[in-house]
């Protein structure tokens, strides 16, 4: 080891609690040796209290990866700046690949899994997979399968610590990929073992492939093929035969409703079907324009069923108590199936923005509310602020980013005029301290918020200016010192200096 180690090796490790016993750092640098690679593999036993700091160190060692154990996993998925997609689902990292500063975090059991399958001929896209047992790699497993295609997963567990965590898992999986149906079933519930063996056998013998946590854990991956072909085609002909039959109703007719609810109710043709996806059977209820698919399994096999519905929902939702301008607005907004509503200042988006909140933040505003059916309405106005220096009131509307005419026209669409020592300022103009805004004949200061010297920008000079009046050597006028005060102030201070360094550097 010492004689390839130089001033040029990097540094891998295995982070975890315990680690001594780990073989990890004689296989990767026996491997390293071999291949010709200047790597070092070292353990690290890390408790999750230090891991931290040790995806800290990482970086700062510029170190090339780890790969992480127990109790570590799940801690150290907190501190990537991008995990794959199965550790996004799985919540864990067992792989970290450090790419000039950027950590991205893999779970790589399920990976190993399906790549071994591929090796040996078998893919996973399209199939039923069935899996015996939800510990980590059969989790990891799962995900894998469901990301890479399977059509169905079944899950069998007894219900020990993470039968819990299975059923967890099943749903993230669903969300994650809805196109794959997983079904988690209690392998050991001996009161219904007479009623529930039968189904269990079943689906574990139509598996095209069995993943059995024992033989797993042994290294040995086995494949199922249907075991009475004769008897499988029979149910395939039964089951197209009852899909045939399968029927869907509505309370009303579907080519004249307008306005109303509609309720769809799914008939099925025998006691061998049920709606997948853990779906209730009916009636499901639309408000809105919408489709909605329906996976039904019948005798084991699936079909898909689109219901539609149209022309229920044609009135935008409607917003009131807004004035364009005011100091002050609480808006109200009117209607029964909102998908989302979006509050924008100066074009930037407020997430913590909530219907009915009372807006009283000066600026430029844009609120838009959106129903289910995809009708839109959009409001504008704007939020004025006052001023009161030496008996001189001015009326201001601040402006928290830099930006041009045009832009601006493109947030607030009602009526006004903006000048410049008494000229319109062009489209391609920056709003800049000294403009005016004519609004029903009333004038408003408009200020861009850090710029002092009137070039609609957030510069050093404005910086420089700023420093001159805090020693003073420089005076401001009302309109000057409104767009240095950055802290929500009545007068300049060392704070707005600290603001305005943070915008330029920005």
């Amino acid at each position: 080891m010492e004689k390839r180690i130089s001033g040029h090796t990097g540094l891998l490790a295995l982070i975890g609690s315990p680690v001594g016993h780990s073989g990890s750092p004689a296989m990767y640098n026996y491997s390293f040796e071999k291949l010709g690679l200047d790597y070092a593999y070292v353990a690290f036993d890390i408790k999750e209290d230090k891991v931290k700091d040790a995806i800290a160190a990482m970086k700062t060692f510029n170190m090339r990866g780890c790969n992480v154990t127990m109790p570590d996993k799940v801690e150290a998925a907190k501190y990537m700046d991008e995990l794959s997609p199965a550790a996004q689902i799985i919540g864990a990292v067992n792989t970290i690949v450090n790419d000039n500063g950027k950590l991205t975090g893999y779970i790589t059991d399920g990976e190993g899994f399906v790549h071994n399958l591929r090796d040996h001929g078998i893919e996973i896209k399209g199939k039923k997979i069935t899996v015996a047992g939800g510990g980590g790699a059969a989790t990891a497993i799962q995900v894998q399968c469901a990301l890479d295609g399977a059509r169905e997963i079944s899950i069998f567990n007894i219900k020990d610590a993470f039968f819990e965590r299975t059923l967890q898992t099943a749903e993230k999986i669903r969300k994650a990929v809805p196109e794959c149906v997983v079904n988690v079933y209690d392998i050991a519930d001996t009161a219904n073992l007479i009623n529930t063996l039968k189904d269990v056998y079943e689906k574990m013998m139509k598996a095209d492939i069995l993943v059995d946590k024992y033989l797993y854990n042994k290294r040995i991956i086995r494949t199922c093929e249907i075991v009475d072909k004769m008897l499988d085609n029979d149910i395939r002909k039964a089951a197209d035969e009852d899909s045939n039959n399968v029927t869907i109703t509505y309370n009303v007719d579907v080519n004249t409703l307008t306005n109303q609810d509609v309720y769809v109710t799914i008939n099925l043709p025998t006691d061998k079907a049920i709606i997948a996806n853990n779906e209730q059977n009916a009636p499901y209820i639309f408000k809105e324009n919408g489709t909605k698919t329906i996976t039904i399994n019948i005798r084991g096999y699936e079909y898909t069923y689109n219901i539609s519905v149209k022309n229920i929902d044609k009135t935008a939702p409607k917003i009131d108590n807004v004035e364009q301008l005011n100091n002050s607005v609480t808006p109200q907004i009117s209607d029964d199936n909102l998908q989302n509503v979006e509050l924008k200042l100066d074009g930037n988006l407020k997430l913590e923005y909530q219907v009915g909140q009372t807006i009283t933040t000066p600026g430029m505003y844009s609120l838009t509310a959106k129903d289910k059916a995809g009708n839109v309405t959009i409001t504008n106005f704007i939020i004025y602020d006052t001023y009161n220096e030496n008996n001189q009131k001015i009326n201001y509307i601040p402006i928290y980013n830099v930006t041009t005419l045009k832009n601006l026209k493109n947030n607030i669409n009602m009526k006004y005029t903006i000048t410049k020592n008494n000229q319109e300022i062009n489209e391609n103009d920056y709003i800049s301290a000294g403009c005016e805004m004519q609004i029903n004949n009333k004038k408003y200061y408009l200020i861009v918020k850090g710029d002092i010297n009137g070039d609609g920008k957030v510069t050093g000079t404005d910086l420089v200016k700023v420093r001159r009046y805090l020693i003073g050597l420089e005076t401001f006028t009302p309109v000057e010192k409104v767009g240095a005060i950055l802290s929500q102030r009545n007068d300049v201070s060392i704070n707005d200096l600290a603001k305005m360094r943070k915008i330029i550097l920005q």
